[in-house]
Order: structure tokens, then C-alpha cells, then sequence
């Protein structure tokens, strides 16, 4: 999320040397940061016969909020406000200037954010400029649910907690669950057979239903198991952090 560009100032203290010895530096707060990683720009075919499907400008930022767990995004609220090149124009759609979230690093504090323009960079232009907000969605206090028997059968729905876990389809080799919870706060799911062993199962981020009254998440494992023991963890706390964005960037991404 190379995102923000926190500017934090030195301050220079003047103390006794001798209740300096007595104090220890404190270690400065890590800071969030907003910056592009790539930027593509495309312009139509004369030539209309042509498919040509394209995003006239597409960037795309890594923002960085270190000691933090990214869990989510709010995408109503993460919005750019400005998207120009340095010749004045505008690049934003007339009618979409919402940030997306692509991606995570492993440890969930850093993710990929992307952008894409209604129009490409004017004749002459060499660097862009993008201004908004970016609302992330903390997780906190992770917490595990009471570990449940599933048995192993498509349509197969078991209770577990305030979850729902849900057997959605199997086969020789694969199978696909969903999650549904009252709040968006599933974190991750362990899934073991029989025999205890970890089938690894992967799950991806969760989605709100229509009605606005539940999140579901999806998930697999790449395994067929007739008995299966499932434990959620999630978080019992989340919270959303603003991060403002104004970065000015070239060719280059610097």
C-alpha cells in the first residue's frame, strides 16, 4: 500500500545530560504509505473492427500500514476526489472513482490498491496526480470458535458459533464451502480429517449479501474428506482507519 506519504518532523529536545541518561529513546510510530508500484495507459484503435477491451489509465498503489492486520476495505467510502495528469486533465470516470483492493502480503499488513481512470494522460504529460481516501478495515483480537464435527456431503450446514459453515460441493479432489456471518470478521478457517490431519484450506474475502444483513465468505480445499473437523478464527474486534492520499508521480512511479 506504498501509498501515503506521512511526513512526520523532527523535534530536537534540550535536557540535563544527566536525566537524558535516565530516559529511553522512544522508537518512532511506523508510517502508513500510499505508492504506485505500476501504471498502465492505453488509447482506442482508429480502427474499429478491432476488439480492443483497455482501462485508458490504470495505477496501481501498495499501501503499507505496518504492525496493522488489513482485513478488509470499505469500498463505498474509498473514493478518489482527483485523478489528473500535470497538464490539468481529468482521468477520472464520470461515474466510478472508487479505489479497489487486489491483494494482500502475507502478513496482512500491506495490500495492493488500485485505480483506473476514464481517460488517458493528454499529449505532452509526464507525471499524474491522484487525491482521495482509502478506508481500511482493522482486524483485532483474533479469537477461535469451538471445533465441530462437518460431515463431508454438498449441502451439508453445520452451526458453528455465530458462523454458519456450509458444504457447498465436492468432488474426488476439491471442495468448496461458504462462511456466513453476521459482520464481516472471518479471518481464516482450519479444516483437519478424520485423522487430524490439516486439509489446508484457503478462504477468500467476504462479500455482503444483498439485503445487507450478512457476509459470506468462500473457500476450498483441495480434498474430498467423508468426516471433517472445522474450527473459525476470527476477529472479535474491528475497526476502520482512514488513510488520506495526495501523491504526484511520473513515468518513472517516483
Amino acid at each position: 500500500m506504498r501509498k501515503l506519504l506521512p511526513l512526520i518532523a523532527g523535534v530536537a529536545l534540550c535536557v540535563p545530560v544527566a536525566q537524558a541518561d535516565d530516559k529511553k529513546a522512544e522508537t518512532p510510530k511506523a508510517k502508513t504509505t500510499f505508492v504506485p508500484v505500476s501504471l498502465s495507459v492505453a488509447r482506442k484503435p482508429e480502427d474499429k473492427t478491432i476488439a480492443f477491451y483497455y482501462s485508458p489509465a490504470y495505477v496501481t498503489f501498495l499501501l503499507s500500514a505496518p504492525g496493522k492486520y488489513i482485513h478488509g476495505f470499505d469500498y463505498r467510502t474509498s473514493t478518489a476526489s482527483e485523478f489528473k495528469d500535470d497538464k490539468g486533465k481529468s482521468l477520472l470516470h464520470s461515474f466510478q472513482k472508487s479505489f479497489t483492493l487486489s491483494g494482500f502480503n502475507k502478513d496482512h499488513s500491506a495490500a495492493l490498491v488500485a485505480l483506473s481512470g476514464g481517460d488517458a494522460p493528454g499529449k505532452g504529460a509526464s507525471k499524474m496526480t491522484v487525491k482521495g481516501t482509502v478506508v481500511l478495515i482493522l482486524g483485532q483480537d483474533v479469537k477461535d470458535t469451538k471445533k465441530e464435527e462437518v460431515e463431508g456431503k454438498a449441502n451439508t450446514e453445520k452451526k458453528i458459533g455465530d458462523f454458519t459453515f456450509k458444504i457447498n460441493s465436492v468432488s474426488p479432489s476439491f471442495t468448496t464451502f461458504t462462511i456466513t456471518s453476521p459482520s464481516n470478521n472471518v479471518k481464516s478457517v482450519t479444516i483437519t480429517d478424520a485423522g487430524g490431519k490439516d486439509l489446508k484450506a484457503s478462504v477468500f474475502a467476504a462479500y455482503q449479501d444483498f439485503m445487507g444483513k450478512t457476509w459470506i465468505a468462500s473457500g476450498n480445499i483441495q480434498a474430498k474428506s467423508d468426516k471433517m473437523e472445522v474450527t473459525i478464527s476470527y476477529f472479535s474486534k474491528t475497526e476502520k482507519l482512514s488513510v488520506p492520499v495526495d501523491v504526484t508521480f511520473g513515468l518513472d512511479l517516483q
